[in-house]
């Protein structure tokens, strides 16, 4: 029997092939319309959203009004404002807490800051903590409050405003500026006195007015209530605050007979002229 083999058509083989990568091309178009399409949508979203922050930044409902300032007990308000107050009348959705923040921490007695918004009543509500005054430093006709670690904290003008004793004798080569380091072995002694002082039990208050760094070696240092300077040697401080303390609680050393000094610089030996 005969056997008839089925040849397909060039031309039918060749139209076949033209459709399917018609079909691909179109294919890919649309993937590709379809890709742009999301491009530009996403991209139309993106900008609309810009706008709307655009515009919200500088809506008069959202400007700051007022700066709340909390916890201050010792500095005052208008110090703080003085640094702070220029935020008044800006965005509050574009203005950064970090903004206020830093100029805070510039400020040299305080120690710590937060910043909050209220959107609802327009205003800046900060939080500070203070770094206390330990002593009032006073050197060339000038006095300044000083933290315990011996930083300048404020130049002041007002004997009214001094806290802790007077401290003087400082070398002058230091930098006398709000916000340095006092570095002087001398005003470290001087706080170290300070310090041991108010850590012995006394029976009579006996108030410290002025701390004077003599020499390398020696402190003078005067009370209100004592008629004369007391002398130290800056080295063992404690032991001689310790003595001291007994002194007062044993007897009246407000009334002691001393008309130039009472020295404490010879271990237990009280000496008075």
């Amino acid at each position: 029997m005969a056997k008839v083999h089925l040849i397909t058509s060039p031309v039918a083989g060749s139209r076949y092939k033209k459709k399917n990568t018609f079909i691909k091309k179109t294919t890919t178009v649309v993937s590709r319309l379809c890709k742009i399409g999301k491009i530009i949508s996403a991209l139309t979203i993106f900008l609309m959203f810009a706008f709307f922050i655009w515009v919200l930044m500088d809506d008069p409902r959202y400007k700051i009004k007022e700066i709340q300032i909390d916890g201050l007990k010792i500095f005052s308000e208008a110090e703080i404002r003085a640094h702070v107050d220029m935020f008044l009348g800006k965005g509050m959705v574009r203005l950064k807490t970090d903004e206020i923040k830093n100029k805070l921490q510039r400020i040299p007695f305080i120690e710590d800051c937060s910043v909050e918004k209220d959107y609802e009543g327009n205003k800046i509500i900060i939080h500070v903590q203070e770094l206390p005054p330990y002593a009032t430093l006073f050197v060339d006709d000038q006095m300044f409050l000083i933290s315990h670690t011996g930083k300048i904290l404020k130049r002041i003008s007002n004997i009214k405003e001094a806290r802790g004793p007077l401290i003087t004798g400082v070398s002058r080569r230091n930098v006398f500026e709000p916000g340095a380091y006092i570095n002087d072995e001398g005003l470290w002694a001087a706080l170290e006195f300070w310090y041991e002082y108010n850590q012995v039990p006394k029976n009579k208050d006996v108030k410290i007015s002025e701390i004077v760094i003599d020499s390398n070696e020696n402190l003078k240092v005067y009370f209100d209530e004592i008629p004369c300077e007391t002398r130290w040697k800056r080295e063992n401080l404690k032991r001689q605050v310790q003595n001291f303390s007994i002194a007062l609680n044993k007897v009246d050393i407000t009334r002691v007979q001393c008309n130039e000094y009472i020295d404490m610089r010879f271990n237990d030996d009280i000496i008075y002229k």
